[in-house]
């Protein structure tokens, strides 16, 4: 049985100064009236772990934990009263289990998780109608759901042929989120950010997570009686389609791309020299 907490307790303060000067001047006088003003704010959380293990044998170790974890609030330049981002927090479970077999040859770990991610951090864009026409707002905005799967393979076929391999599974998606779009012309009739137009992105997938991944790394030595070795590596690696914004426009995005690799290395018989192709 394993079992773990932290504890953590953080401050933030902001102070915000207004100077104005018509016509323009290189060094304007500072606001008397309301200015400096000081906003602060503190925030606790408590962030627990536990999980079992299970060795019901040698070469074989199956595993669950839950644990709790956050990333810190901030104070953000914003307008009154939205000062202060607070944390992002994460409730995770994950379970799996890993091997070695025959006779270590061949290890095996296979892992299942679910996340929950409140309180999403995000950098708003908001379009305005009138110049510079955006302004920018950090905001705790999104509420995440991940869940996936992950098996990794590392086998010794022969003393002089191995192979690894690896594939995951993600489903990564917001389960409420609502985002005013920088690339959506009908948001720019607003100037207000108060009554920007939103998006109902509740459904989509998050940056960068897609659904399906894998690679498979073949590696093949050629001993010779000096001790010299040749050595043929090979790699594929394939990443299926990614969105680079919550938006998830085809204009912001990777099609999914299959990538091969391969190195050709010599080793010299005293090991102090190498020569690799790639």
């Amino acid at each position: 049985l394993k079992a773990g907490a932290r504890y953590s307790s953080e401050k933030r303060d902001v102070t915000s100064y207004q100077a104005t000067a018509i016509p323009p001047a290189a060094a304007p006088v500072p606001s008397a009236v309301g200015y400096p003003w000081v906003r602060e704010k503190d925030w606790d959380n408590f962030s627990p772990q536990l999980g079992v293990e299970f060795r019901p044998r040698d070469g074989l170790m199956t595993y669950f934990t839950w644990a709790k974890g956050f990333k810190s609030g901030t104070a953000v330049i914003g307008e009154a009263g939205k000062e202060f981002v607070d944390p992002e927090k994460v409730t995770s479970y994950e379970a799996g289990l890993k091997s070695r077999l025959l006779d270590n040859r061949l290890q095996l770990n296979l892992a299942a998780f679910y996340h929950e991610v409140e309180d999403a951090q995000f950098q708003f864009t908001f379009p305005l109608a009138t110049p510079p026409n955006f302004t920018t707002q950090m905001r705790n905005a999104a509420q995440i759901e991940a869940k996936g799967v992950e098996l990794e393979v590392a086998w010794r076929l022969t003393r002089d042929f191995t192979v690894d391999a690896s594939v995951a599974w993600l489903d990564s998606t917001f389960t409420s989120f609502l985002a005013p779009n920088p690339l959506n012309a009908a948001g720019y009739t607003s100037t207000d950010p108060t009554t920007a137009l939103l998006e109902d992105l509740s459904g989509n997938r998050t940056r960068m997570s897609p659904e399906w991944s894998y690679n498979v790394h073949p590696v093949y030595a050629f001993p010779f009686a000096s001790g010299a070795s040749l050595t043929l590596g090979a790699n594929l690696v394939y990443k299926g389609k990614q969105y680079h914004s919550e938006f998830n426009d085809d204009r912001m995005a990777s099609d999914a791309y299959t990538m091969v690799d391969a190195n050709l290395l010599y080793t010299s018989p005293s090991q102090r020299m190498t020569l690799n192709l790639w």
